[in-house]
């Protein structure tokens, strides 16, 4: 009984590992124009083969050029599909945009917020001195 259960696992564990290459052959339109080349050739060289007499056939120069060109497609077929999958790409200009985007709103905003409270928000940086001395605050006096 548990040799079933086991072989089960190892039937769904395959099954599961093939779903990718099964997908990618059906989809893949590489694959079908592929798989149909090699079907001609097989077809044509079946044909070619069917009318000649055995020892003939053998030596047929056009035949082998038809098996040659089918299983080169079929190798063809089989390198797309064997190969992986590529990754998603990295987005790492697009992330590096939203934060850059997300930090100038909120420094925009922190600048709203700060000419909402009182400061006008102009800043001198000229760097020219007033012509007028200013005279420091002065201190009141608390009551005791």
């Amino acid at each position: 009984m548990k040799l079933k259960s086991t072989d089960k696992k190892k039937k769904k564990k395959k099954a599961k590992k093939a779903a990718p290459y099964v997908r990618r052959t059906l989809e893949d339109e590489r694959v079908h124009r592929h798989l149909s080349d090699a079907a001609a050739g097989l077809s044509k060289a079946y044909r070619r083969a069917v009318r000649q007499p055995g020892a003939k056939a053998v030596e047929d120069k056009k035949l082998y050029d038809h098996v040659r060109g089918a299983l080169g497609s079929i190798r063809a077929a089989l390198g797309i599909v064997s190969e992986p999958e590529p990754e998603p790409p990295k987005r790492r200009k697009r992330k590096a945009l939203t934060v850059v985007v997300l930090a100038g709103t909120a420094g925009f905003a922190a600048k709203k917020v700060v000419s909402r409270r009182g400061g006008d928000g102009a800043r001198d940086y000229s760097g020219e001195r007033p012509s007028e001395p200013v005279e420091p605050a002065r201190s009141t006096p608390q009551a005791a």
